[in-house]
Protein backbone atom coordinates (compact mmCIF):
# COMPACT_ATOMS: atom_id res chain seq x y z
CA UNK A 1 0.00 0.00 0.00
CA UNK A 2 1.01 3.72 -1.08
CA UNK A 3 0.40 6.28 1.69
CA UNK A 4 -2.60 8.75 0.63
CA UNK A 5 -0.75 11.99 -0.36
CA UNK A 6 -3.20 12.81 -3.20
CA UNK A 7 -5.23 16.25 -2.08
CA UNK A 8 -8.38 15.06 -0.48
CA UNK A 9 -10.65 16.27 -3.94
CA UNK A 10 -8.49 13.88 -5.81
CA UNK A 11 -9.05 10.99 -3.81
CA UNK A 12 -12.66 11.23 -3.47
CA UNK A 13 -12.39 11.38 -7.45
CA UNK A 14 -10.30 7.80 -7.74
CA UNK A 15 -12.33 6.48 -5.15
CA UNK A 16 -15.90 7.45 -7.24
CA UNK A 17 -14.42 6.33 -10.78
CA UNK A 18 -13.19 2.91 -8.40
CA UNK A 19 -16.72 2.22 -7.76
CA UNK A 20 -18.45 3.22 -11.26
CA UNK A 21 -15.84 0.93 -12.92
CA UNK A 22 -16.31 -2.19 -10.97
CA UNK A 23 -19.64 -1.93 -9.81
CA UNK A 24 -21.67 -3.80 -12.26
CA UNK A 25 -19.02 -6.39 -12.75
CA UNK A 26 -18.82 -7.10 -9.03
CA UNK A 27 -22.61 -7.24 -9.23
CA UNK A 28 -22.35 -9.53 -12.15
CA UNK A 29 -19.83 -11.59 -10.00
CA UNK A 30 -21.41 -12.16 -6.70
CA UNK A 31 -24.73 -12.79 -8.90
CA UNK A 32 -23.62 -15.67 -9.14
CA UNK A 33 -23.11 -16.71 -5.38
CA UNK A 34 -26.00 -14.49 -3.88
CA UNK A 35 -29.16 -12.86 -4.42
CA UNK A 36 -29.25 -9.78 -5.85
CA UNK A 37 -30.28 -8.18 -2.95
CA UNK A 38 -27.40 -9.70 -1.39
CA UNK A 39 -24.86 -8.99 -3.57
CA UNK A 40 -25.67 -5.30 -3.75
CA UNK A 41 -24.87 -5.75 0.12
CA UNK A 42 -21.75 -7.18 0.00
CA UNK A 43 -20.87 -4.94 -2.66
CA UNK A 44 -21.98 -1.92 -0.16
CA UNK A 45 -19.83 -3.59 2.53
CA UNK A 46 -16.67 -3.90 0.61
CA UNK A 47 -16.48 -0.25 -0.72
CA UNK A 48 -17.12 0.90 2.63
CA UNK A 49 -14.38 -1.28 4.06
CA UNK A 50 -12.34 0.12 1.21
CA UNK A 51 -13.12 3.54 1.81
CA UNK A 52 -11.71 2.54 5.52
CA UNK A 53 -8.54 1.28 4.15
CA UNK A 54 -7.98 4.13 2.12
CA UNK A 55 -8.01 6.51 5.05
CA UNK A 56 -5.01 5.48 6.05
CA UNK A 57 -2.98 4.17 2.80
CA UNK A 58 -4.43 3.66 -0.69
CA UNK A 59 -3.66 -0.20 -1.70
CA UNK A 60 -1.63 -0.42 -4.59
CA UNK A 61 -3.74 -2.54 -6.68
CA UNK A 62 -7.44 -1.14 -5.38
CA UNK A 63 -9.33 -3.03 -8.06
CA UNK A 64 -7.95 -6.04 -6.88
CA UNK A 65 -8.12 -5.08 -3.39
CA UNK A 66 -12.35 -4.14 -3.69
CA UNK A 67 -12.74 -7.79 -5.50
CA UNK A 68 -10.67 -9.49 -2.53
CA UNK A 69 -12.75 -7.67 -0.25
CA UNK A 70 -16.69 -8.94 -1.81
CA UNK A 71 -15.25 -11.67 -2.40
CA UNK A 72 -14.35 -12.58 1.63
CA UNK A 73 -17.38 -10.88 2.71
CA UNK A 74 -19.81 -13.03 0.34
CA UNK A 75 -17.80 -16.65 1.02
CA UNK A 76 -18.85 -15.18 5.17
CA UNK A 77 -22.26 -14.75 3.84
CA UNK A 78 -22.53 -18.14 2.37
CA UNK A 79 -20.58 -19.85 5.47
CA UNK A 80 -23.04 -18.20 7.78
CA UNK A 81 -26.01 -18.90 5.74
CA UNK A 82 -24.96 -22.68 5.54
CA UNK A 83 -24.49 -22.69 9.60
CA UNK A 84 -27.97 -21.07 9.83
CA UNK A 85 -29.21 -23.86 7.31
CA UNK A 86 -27.43 -26.50 9.31
CA UNK A 87 -28.71 -25.36 12.59
CA UNK A 88 -32.18 -25.34 11.27
CA UNK A 89 -32.58 -28.45 9.78
CA UNK A 90 -30.94 -29.91 13.66
CA UNK A 91 -33.59 -28.20 15.32
CA UNK A 92 -36.27 -29.40 12.97
CA UNK A 93 -34.91 -32.73 13.59
CA UNK A 94 -35.16 -32.13 17.59
CA UNK A 95 -38.34 -31.15 17.10
CA UNK A 96 -39.28 -34.27 14.96
CA UNK A 97 -37.42 -36.41 17.08
CA UNK A 98 -39.49 -35.02 20.58
CA UNK A 99 -42.99 -35.12 18.39
CA UNK A 100 -42.29 -38.47 17.73
CA UNK A 101 -41.49 -38.87 21.46
CA UNK A 102 -44.79 -37.63 22.22
CA UNK A 103 -46.36 -40.43 19.60
CA UNK A 104 -44.66 -42.90 21.71
CA UNK A 105 -46.04 -41.50 24.94
CA UNK A 106 -49.47 -41.31 23.60
CA UNK A 107 -49.42 -45.03 22.40
CA UNK A 108 -47.85 -46.12 25.51
CA UNK A 109 -50.42 -44.20 27.90
CA UNK A 110 -53.59 -46.02 25.28
CA UNK A 111 -51.85 -49.24 25.45
CA UNK A 112 -51.68 -48.31 29.35
CA UNK A 113 -55.57 -47.35 29.39
CA UNK A 114 -56.39 -50.24 27.17
CA UNK A 115 -55.25 -52.90 29.71
CA UNK A 116 -56.10 -51.13 32.50
CA UNK A 117 -59.65 -51.57 30.72
CA UNK A 118 -59.16 -55.30 30.47
CA UNK A 119 -58.30 -55.78 34.05
CA UNK A 120 -61.35 -53.88 34.97
CA UNK A 121 -63.56 -56.19 32.98
CA UNK A 122 -61.71 -59.37 33.36
CA UNK A 123 -62.86 -58.36 37.74
CA UNK A 124 -66.28 -58.48 36.85
CA UNK A 125 -68.32 -60.85 38.00
CA UNK A 126 -68.83 -63.48 34.91
CA UNK A 127 -72.28 -63.00 33.62
CA UNK A 128 -71.70 -59.34 34.04
CA UNK A 129 -68.95 -59.26 32.49
CA UNK A 130 -70.54 -61.30 29.19
CA UNK A 131 -73.41 -58.24 29.45
CA UNK A 132 -71.05 -55.58 29.43
CA UNK A 133 -69.06 -57.03 26.46
CA UNK A 134 -71.65 -57.54 24.62
CA UNK A 135 -73.46 -54.32 24.77
CA UNK A 136 -69.62 -52.09 24.65
CA UNK A 137 -67.44 -54.04 22.85
CA UNK A 138 -70.42 -55.71 20.34
CA UNK A 139 -72.84 -53.18 19.77
CA UNK A 140 -75.78 -55.76 21.24
CA UNK A 141 -79.24 -54.23 22.22
CA UNK A 142 -80.28 -54.85 25.35
CA UNK A 143 -83.36 -56.43 24.18
CA UNK A 144 -81.12 -59.07 21.84
CA UNK A 145 -78.49 -59.56 25.37
CA UNK A 146 -81.49 -60.47 27.21
CA UNK A 147 -82.50 -62.84 24.56
CA UNK A 148 -79.47 -64.55 23.71
CA UNK A 149 -78.59 -64.84 27.74
CA UNK A 150 -82.41 -65.50 28.71
CA UNK A 151 -82.57 -62.90 31.41
CA UNK A 152 -84.92 -59.37 31.53
CA UNK A 153 -83.72 -56.39 29.99
CA UNK A 154 -83.93 -54.80 33.38
CA UNK A 155 -80.79 -57.32 34.64
CA UNK A 156 -78.97 -55.78 31.61
CA UNK A 157 -79.12 -52.54 32.08
CA UNK A 158 -78.29 -53.18 36.19
CA UNK A 159 -74.96 -55.40 34.52
CA UNK A 160 -73.76 -52.23 32.15
CA UNK A 161 -74.49 -49.35 34.90
CA UNK A 162 -72.34 -52.07 37.17
CA UNK A 163 -69.64 -52.17 34.60
CA UNK A 164 -69.75 -48.54 33.43
CA UNK A 165 -69.69 -47.52 37.26
CA UNK A 166 -66.13 -50.08 37.31
CA UNK A 167 -64.43 -48.68 34.38
CA UNK A 168 -65.71 -44.71 35.44
CA UNK A 169 -63.95 -45.54 38.91
CA UNK A 170 -60.89 -47.00 37.31
CA UNK A 171 -60.19 -44.20 35.19
CA UNK A 172 -61.35 -41.21 37.11
CA UNK A 173 -58.71 -42.49 40.00
CA UNK A 174 -56.18 -43.86 38.07
CA UNK A 175 -53.22 -43.67 40.44
CA UNK A 176 -55.32 -45.57 42.92
CA UNK A 177 -55.96 -48.84 40.88
CA UNK A 178 -54.43 -51.66 39.98
CA UNK A 179 -55.40 -55.30 39.10
CA UNK A 180 -56.04 -56.85 42.70
CA UNK A 181 -57.22 -53.69 43.89
CA UNK A 182 -60.13 -54.57 46.59
CA UNK A 183 -62.04 -51.93 45.18
CA UNK A 184 -63.53 -54.04 42.62
CA UNK A 185 -64.83 -56.97 44.28
CA UNK A 186 -67.59 -54.50 45.27
CA UNK A 187 -69.04 -55.47 41.46
CA UNK A 188 -68.78 -58.91 42.12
Amino acid sequence: MKASDDSEAGAEGWYESLVLNTHNKLKRALGRMLSAAEADEVIQESYLKLFEVCKEAVPENPQGYVYRIARNFALTRLRNKEVARKFLEQRVEDIEVVSGDSQSFESVKAKQQHEQLQSVISQLPPVCRQVFVLRKLHGYSHREIAETMQISQKTVENHIARGMRACFDAFRRPSQTSPDSAKYQQYR
